[in-house]
């Protein structure tokens, strides 16, 4: 089935990931290598599917958390997913929170609680997954903005299940870095490799700071 994507010049209603998948002649081999890799991935095609899916007008309208930062957010959930051979459910849920958690903001500032308040909103957006899926995604985007200590309180909180706490954990590591590693857009140093909590996401930092940049020039 991924054949009859490739066969598509743009496949995304997304100008941006139509040319960063497959009109980019960006030079940085980083970058191509393993925009390649997700191309072929057999979760391609979801990918695209979720992409195309994605509810604009829930978005924060903004140059620094809009549907630009949702969409590098995105990909590199799926660079996570692919190199550390997640599971599709957790690739899924990973997916849906990097396109909607800052539906919450009031504002592009430190704006506390906004993690919170998007996870209260995420059910009248998306309500696809199953009963603990779905609070899992709640969980995530709720712990997003938060500091780690917070992360056990948190999934408490939600009555999550015992058996889906160290899961409900390890998503919620992932999905901080994943967020953490589009700072770049901010400033070159943006994000501080110590910060982050997992190994591949500091091996993704020279490919979120090349996407970075190509994403500056489209």
């Amino acid at each position: 089935m991924n054949s009859i994507i490739l066969d598509k010049s743009e496949p995304f209603k997304s100008y941006r990931l139509n040319y960063l998948f497959f009109h980019n002649k960006w030079a940085d081999k980083k970058l191509n290598t393993t925009i390649k890799k997700l191309k072929y991935s057999e979760n391609f095609i979801y990918f695209v599917e979720t992409m195309n899916s994605l509810k604009e007008e829930v978005l924060f309208k903004s140059r620094a958390h809009g549907i630009r930062h949702n969409e590098k957010t995105a990909i590199i959930v799926f660079c996570m997913a692919e190199y550390d051979q997640l599971n599709f459910n957790d690739f899924q849920l990973l997916l849906i929170a990097a396109l909607y958690h800052d539906v919450g903001r009031l504002s592009d500032g430190l704006d506390y609680g906004h993690g919170e308040r998007s996870a209260k909103m995420i059910d009248y957006i998306f309500s696809k997954f199953d009963e603990i899926d779905q609070l899992l995604l709640k969980i995530v985007m709720h712990a997003h903005s938060e500091d780690d200590e917070c992360f056990e309180n948190i999934i408490m909180n939600y009555n999550c299940p015992k058996c889906e706490f160290s899961r409900g954990l390890l998503l919620m590591k992932y999905f901080k870095d994943a967020d953490a590693l589009d700072r770049f857009r901010l400033r070159d140093d943006g994000c501080d490799p110590n910060y982050l909590r997992c190994d591949i996401s500091r091996s993704l930092i020279p490919f979120s700071k090349s996407l970075n940049q190509l994403y500056k020039n489209i």
